[in-house]
């Protein structure tokens, strides 16, 4: 028997679950961002996903905010090669963060050191937070969404990645906007996927 398909990808799905988890709200605009081993986004429209003309919409990971470090795409300066999980921990390793513990650092056990007031740690996530902050502002001007929601492991990076983070999105940005932890968890893009197979007008063509 023939069934229809549709696909998304993780940030597609966790951005229908968040705009679900907002629906009492009123939030009809949003942009979803999942921070993880990579940075992957998505733009919500009047509650649709908003694809673009080449299906490229939402792919903050490859704005360019600076000068150094190499993205996974091979471009340099990119959000994702300085503020993804993977970006961290090898940032860390490079600048010699040893954690109890732990072999090679990671963007966690970098969260870590930084709750427990390490330098070099803190600084390393409020760069990110930075870089990240500066491509939501950016975002945010173009698109004007009624709130962001952050998600992915990064996400719970704590103060000095959150705070710097705010602060780059205040001075980008004409008007406040809301930056927020995302509602749903680690089951963000399962529970979008669902919504998705009930509605498939989810997504715009």
């Amino acid at each position: 028997m023939a069934l229809p398909v549709r696909v998304a990808n993780d940030a597609e799905a966790g951005a229908l679950a968040e705009r679900a988890a907002r629906v009492d709200d009123g939030v009809r605009d949003l942009v979803y961002v999942t921070v993880s081993t990579g940075v992957g986004a998505a733009v919500v429209v009047a509650g649709r996903i908003v694809h673009g003309s080449h299906g490229l919409a939402g792919e903050i990971g490859h704005m360019k905010v600076t000068d150094t470090g190499l993205c996974s795409c091979g471009g340099t300066g990119h959000v994702e090669g300085i503020a993804s999980g993977t970006a961290i921990g090898l940032r860390a390793a490079r600048e010699g963060l040893i954690v109890r513990g732990a072999g090679a650092p990671t963007a966690r056990a970098v969260a870590r050191a930084a709750e427990m007031g390490d330098p070099t740690a803190r600084r390393i996530l409020a760069e990110a937070g930075d870089a990240l902050g500066r491509a939501l502002a950016m975002t945010v001007l173009c698109v004007d969404p009624e709130v962001i929601c952050l998600g992915g492991g990064v996400s719970g990076a704590g103060e000095a990645f959150w705070g710097s983070l705010r602060r780059a999105v205040d001075a980008g940005t004409l008007r406040p906007v809301a930056v927020e932890r995302a509602r749903r968890g680690a089951d963000a893009a399962l529970a979008g996927a669902v919504l998705l197979a009930a509605d498939p007008t989810l997504i715009a063509d």
